[in-house]
């Protein structure tokens, strides 16, 4: 086997009035891609400055057996592709071993779909580069570019760039970012104003809050969804453990098919809201307390917990039927094996955690099309 430096050109069928994810036969041209990539044969790929032409790295027997994968892409067929350069490539020299190369350059590449009805949203990315030594990232407004914010001297500095990235219309085009491999990343999105996010020393990113009422965000529609993606696998998890304002969904084609999370159905807050009003009718307790609204309109509904940091006696004995009873009981096996009045508060050791605690969605990376909907 050998490895080829290959160049891909627009063919005479080449929209140029459209996008490249707006050409006739994405779908399938992007599922054919995959397909090469899940071989082995494509190792590396992107295109060049404005993106007429596309630099591949493949590794194959032969010249002929590039030209004849590659004439299998549908947009060759079509018209919109053609071969430009095809030479072997003897690779002498290297920072670092290949695999590690590898993992370095790898991306996801997300878009970020608008239907939320407002056609001023815009969306940040934020996590720690596991490739870079954890190093804390945003991508800029491009959607493209790791911005690593320097350790400032005082807290509360602003960022140094612009990472505000708008999306389009409602309705319209989706978004395309592009994110290195991130562990405890969080996509975040805003609707009407941008979002503020800040600077204290180490760096260390201070987000949005909800629970802080002097937060410049605080009157905002904005809401997010965390994932890790990393050489293995991408973990979303899209589940409003900490409050639910904007519905978002999750849709992963790849070669090996379609994943889709739905997220909340349209009105799905008004939903949730009236629910909660509805149980502080039924029992007594103050479960309207968790709904935040502005101008008669519900803006977000906070988890019991968050709720709780702005209302600290909110729901107080509620659990106490729940979780005294259970609380006894270690106390009484406790005593059983000689230890009494003995409970080690954090010790987890052989507990296995419940599988709805923290619920999410692994789907395995496949090189294919990533899209979030709000």
């Amino acid at each position: 086997m050998a490895i080829f430096a290959l160049t891909t050109d627009h063919g005479p069928r080449w929209d140029a009035s459209r996008g490249i994810r707006e050409q006739e036969a994405w779908d399938e041209h992007a599922s054919f891609m995959d397909g090469l990539v899940d071989d082995g044969f494509l190792l590396l790929g992107g295109p060049l400055g404005d993106g007429e032409h596309t630099l591949h790295m493949v590794e194959a027997a032969d010249e002929d057996e590039v030209r004849t994968r590659m004439g299998e892409d549908p947009w060759a067929s079509m018209g919109l592709l053609r071969i430009g350069a095809l030479e072997r490539w003897s690779i002498w020299l290297g920072s670092r071993p290949a695999a590690q190369w590898l993992r370095w350059l790898a991306t996801l590449s997300v878009n970020l779909e608008n239907n939320t009805g407002s056609d001023t949203v815009y969306a940040y990315v934020t996590g720690q580069v596991l490739d870079n030594g954890n190093a804390l990232t945003l991508l800029e407004s491009d959607g493209q570019t790791p911005y690593y914010p320097a350790s400032p001297a005082p807290t509360g500095s602003p960022l140094a760039v612009d990472c505000a990235i708008p999306l389009g219309a409602s309705g319209g085009a989706p978004t395309p970012v592009t994110i290195p491999h991130l562990a405890g990343a969080r996509i975040w999105f805003s609707i009407g104003s941008p979002l503020e996010f800040l600077l204290n020393p180490g760096p260390a990113l201070v987000e949005p809050s909800v629970t802080n009422p002097s937060d410049p965000s605080i009157d905002l529609q904005w809401d997010f969804c965390e994932l890790t993606y990393n050489d293995a696998q991408l973990f979303a998890n899209i589940s409003f453990v900490d409050f639910v304002c904007i519905p978002v969904a999750l849709t992963l084609t790849g070669s090996a098919g379609i994943q889709a999370v739905p997220g909340l159905p349209g009105g799905g807050l008004d939903t949730v809201c009236a629910g909660l009003a509805a149980q502080a009718a039924a029992d007594g307790n103050r479960w309207n307390d968790l709904i935040i609204s502005r101008n008669g309109t519900n803006l977000r509904a906070l988890s019991p917990t968050n709720a709780m940091v702005l209302n600290p006696g909110l729901l107080a004995g509620y659990y106490g039927g729940y979780g005294d009873p259970g609380l006894a009981a270690v106390h009484r096996h406790a005593a059983d094996r000689g230890h009494p009045g003995v409970v080690r508060h954090g010790d987890r050791r052989g507990v296995r955690r419940p599988a709805d605690l923290r619920r999410g969605r692994i789907l395995r990376p496949a090189h294919g099309r990533r899209h979030l909907q709000l």
